[in-house]
Protein backbone atom coordinates (compact mmCIF):
# COMPACT_ATOMS: atom_id res chain seq x y z
CA UNK A 1 0.00 0.00 0.00
CA UNK A 2 2.79 2.18 0.54
CA UNK A 3 4.02 2.22 -3.10
CA UNK A 4 0.62 3.11 -4.22
CA UNK A 5 0.99 6.31 -1.71
CA UNK A 6 3.82 7.05 -3.05
CA UNK A 7 2.97 6.76 -6.73
CA UNK A 8 -0.35 9.44 -5.94
CA UNK A 9 2.82 12.33 -4.60
CA UNK A 10 4.40 11.75 -8.40
CA UNK A 11 0.61 12.52 -9.86
CA UNK A 12 0.27 8.97 -10.80
CA UNK A 13 -3.01 7.42 -9.51
CA UNK A 14 -3.28 3.35 -9.13
CA UNK A 15 -6.64 1.72 -9.86
CA UNK A 16 -7.15 -1.80 -8.56
CA UNK A 17 -9.10 -4.64 -9.97
CA UNK A 18 -10.43 -7.61 -7.50
CA UNK A 19 -11.27 -10.86 -9.40
CA UNK A 20 -13.67 -12.62 -7.48
CA UNK A 21 -12.60 -11.30 -3.83
CA UNK A 22 -14.46 -10.68 -1.02
CA UNK A 23 -13.94 -9.50 3.02
CA UNK A 24 -10.43 -8.36 3.77
CA UNK A 25 -8.90 -8.73 0.52
CA UNK A 26 -11.40 -6.54 -0.85
CA UNK A 27 -11.21 -4.33 1.97
CA UNK A 28 -7.32 -4.13 1.25
CA UNK A 29 -7.54 -3.94 -2.42
CA UNK A 30 -9.76 -0.87 -1.42
CA UNK A 31 -7.19 0.99 0.45
CA UNK A 32 -4.78 0.42 -1.71
CA UNK A 33 -6.77 1.95 -4.40
CA UNK A 34 -7.57 4.84 -1.97
CA UNK A 35 -4.09 5.39 -0.96
CA UNK A 36 -3.45 5.32 -4.82
CA UNK A 37 -5.47 7.93 -5.57
CA UNK A 38 -7.74 5.48 -7.99
CA UNK A 39 -10.51 3.47 -7.73
CA UNK A 40 -11.50 -0.11 -6.40
CA UNK A 41 -13.54 -2.38 -9.25
CA UNK A 42 -14.74 -5.65 -7.62
CA UNK A 43 -15.46 -7.92 -10.31
CA UNK A 44 -16.82 -11.82 -10.23
CA UNK A 45 -16.23 -13.18 -13.90
CA UNK A 46 -13.47 -12.62 -16.87
CA UNK A 47 -16.22 -11.00 -19.05
CA UNK A 48 -16.85 -8.11 -15.87
CA UNK A 49 -13.19 -7.79 -16.05
CA UNK A 50 -13.18 -7.07 -19.78
CA UNK A 51 -15.96 -4.90 -19.38
CA UNK A 52 -13.93 -2.71 -16.11
CA UNK A 53 -10.62 -2.58 -18.28
CA UNK A 54 -12.38 -1.43 -21.27
CA UNK A 55 -13.89 1.04 -19.57
CA UNK A 56 -10.90 2.13 -17.62
CA UNK A 57 -9.32 2.79 -20.66
CA UNK A 58 -6.24 5.27 -20.43
CA UNK A 59 -5.30 8.45 -18.42
CA UNK A 60 -2.33 10.58 -18.54
CA UNK A 61 -1.43 13.60 -16.53
CA UNK A 62 2.05 15.19 -17.16
CA UNK A 63 1.90 18.72 -15.89
CA UNK A 64 -0.11 20.83 -17.79
CA UNK A 65 -0.78 17.58 -20.53
CA UNK A 66 -4.08 15.39 -19.73
CA UNK A 67 -5.13 12.74 -21.80
CA UNK A 68 -8.04 10.23 -21.42
CA UNK A 69 -8.52 7.61 -24.05
CA UNK A 70 -11.46 5.66 -22.28
CA UNK A 71 -15.35 4.44 -22.67
CA UNK A 72 -16.18 7.65 -24.11
CA UNK A 73 -13.92 8.96 -26.37
CA UNK A 74 -10.91 10.79 -26.02
CA UNK A 75 -10.26 14.13 -24.15
CA UNK A 76 -6.80 16.07 -24.44
CA UNK A 77 -6.21 19.02 -22.37
CA UNK A 78 -2.81 20.82 -22.25
CA UNK A 79 -4.23 24.03 -20.39
CA UNK A 80 -4.40 26.36 -23.11
CA UNK A 81 -5.96 23.63 -25.96
CA UNK A 82 -8.51 21.28 -25.38
CA UNK A 83 -9.61 18.60 -27.62
CA UNK A 84 -12.81 16.09 -27.18
CA UNK A 85 -13.86 12.88 -29.37
CA UNK A 86 -16.51 11.04 -28.52
CA UNK A 87 -17.40 9.02 -31.91
CA UNK A 88 -19.48 11.89 -33.18
CA UNK A 89 -16.89 14.35 -33.78
CA UNK A 90 -14.38 16.23 -32.36
CA UNK A 91 -14.36 19.91 -30.36
CA UNK A 92 -11.41 21.68 -30.38
CA UNK A 93 -10.74 24.44 -28.00
CA UNK A 94 -7.89 26.70 -27.93
CA UNK A 95 -8.58 29.90 -26.65
CA UNK A 96 -10.01 32.26 -29.08
CA UNK A 97 -9.95 29.24 -31.88
CA UNK A 98 -12.76 27.05 -31.76
CA UNK A 99 -13.53 23.91 -34.06
CA UNK A 100 -16.10 21.69 -34.18
CA UNK A 101 -17.12 18.67 -36.16
CA UNK A 102 -19.68 16.71 -34.30
CA UNK A 103 -21.99 14.83 -36.19
CA UNK A 104 -25.24 16.59 -37.20
CA UNK A 105 -23.85 19.62 -37.83
CA UNK A 106 -21.73 21.53 -40.57
CA UNK A 107 -17.90 21.32 -39.47
CA UNK A 108 -17.51 24.78 -38.13
CA UNK A 109 -14.78 26.85 -37.68
CA UNK A 110 -14.01 29.93 -35.30
CA UNK A 111 -11.55 32.45 -35.53
CA UNK A 112 -11.29 35.91 -34.24
CA UNK A 113 -11.48 38.35 -36.96
CA UNK A 114 -11.53 35.74 -39.38
CA UNK A 115 -15.23 34.90 -40.18
CA UNK A 116 -16.65 31.35 -39.61
CA UNK A 117 -16.46 28.80 -42.45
Amino acid sequence: MAYACQLKTKGISVDVIGLDVTGAVAKQLTDISKCGGGEYYSVNSASDFDVVVNNMGVKVNAGNLNVDISGDGVKVDTGDVKVKTDGSGAKVDAGDVKVDTTTGTVPKVSIPSVPSY
